[in-house]
C-alpha cells in the first residue's frame, strides 16, 4: 500500500510542478472526472484486452488528483470559487 501512495505523491508533485493550481472546484472536478473516465475506458474493455499496469496508473492519477483537489481547494477555502 505504501508503494501506491508513494507513486500518487510523486504524480501529485509532478502535476503541481507542470500545471498551475486548480482555479475552482469545477476545474478540479473536471480533471478528476477525466482521470476516472480513462480508468473506465480500460475497465469496459473485454478482460483479455485490459492492461492492468495502465489501470493501476490511472488509479494513481485519480488518487493524486483527489489529493490535489483537497489540498488546493478544500484546505485553502477556494472550493466555492467559480
Amino acid at each position: 500500500m505504501s508503494k501506491f501512495f508513494a507513486e500518487a505523491e510523486e504524480e501529485l508533485n509532478r502535476a503541481r510542478a507542470t500545471y498551475p493550481a486548480f482555479h475552482s472546484a469545477h476545474e478540479g472536478e473536471s480533471v478528476l472526472r477525466e482521470e476516472f473516465d480513462e480508468l473506465v475506458a480500460w475497465v469496459r474493455r473485454k478482460p483479455r484486452n485490459r492492461d492492468r499496469a495502465e489501470m493501476r496508473r490511472e488509479c494513481v492519477q485519480i488518487a493524486a488528483m483527489a489529493a490535489r483537489f483537497a489540498i488546493e481547494l478544500c484546505d485553502t477555502g477556494k472550493v466555492n470559487a467559480l
